[in-house]
């Protein structure tokens, strides 16, 4: 027998995500007449034009409490793999940059390091090269003669 009592809850629970199954389940175990829910659900699925459930198509409590699993958004994954590569390949083109750009600057410093020279000291290794010069000390005392 149809119960008008659970007609509005039934359709409640249905329209919240819940199958016709789970609310089977959980009615008979709060009590109720199998056959007076199996008849009622039927009835609000007809008026809903879904298809009502058959005593085969009943749940036992162990899937009742199954977790309902969400399906994988494989598009959603996607993008985020896509935007993570894209992250990943910005900042080792940036670190390229940094790196090349650290290289170039001691690059630089060295090159001007060579290429100042202390003009006084150019002179010397110019003079030295040319022979005018040597190491040892001057010694006037030689030069003299007695």
């Amino acid at each position: 027998m149809i119960n008008q009592n659970l007609i509005q809850w039934i359709q409640n629970q249905i329209s919240q995500g819940y199958t016709p199954e789970q609310v089977y389940t959980y009615l008979t175990q709060q009590g109720y007449q199998a056959n007076d829910v199996q008849e009622t659900i039927n009835y609000v699925m007809q008026s809903s034009q879904q298809q009502p459930i058959t005593q085969e198509q009943e749940t036992t409590p162990q899937e009742q409490n199954k977790p309902y699993k969400k399906p994988i958004n494989f598009k959603l994954i996607a993008i985020i793999t896509v935007i993570f590569i894209v992250v990943i390949g910005l900042i080792f083109a940036a670190l390229q940059i940094i790196e090349s750009s650290n290289i170039s600057k001691e690059e630089e410093e060295k090159e001007d390091r060579i290429n100042h020279v202390d003009p006084d000291r150019l002179k010397k290794l110019k003079d030295i090269d040319d022979g005018k010069t040597t190491n040892e000390p001057k010694d006037n005392s030689m030069n003299k003669t007695s």
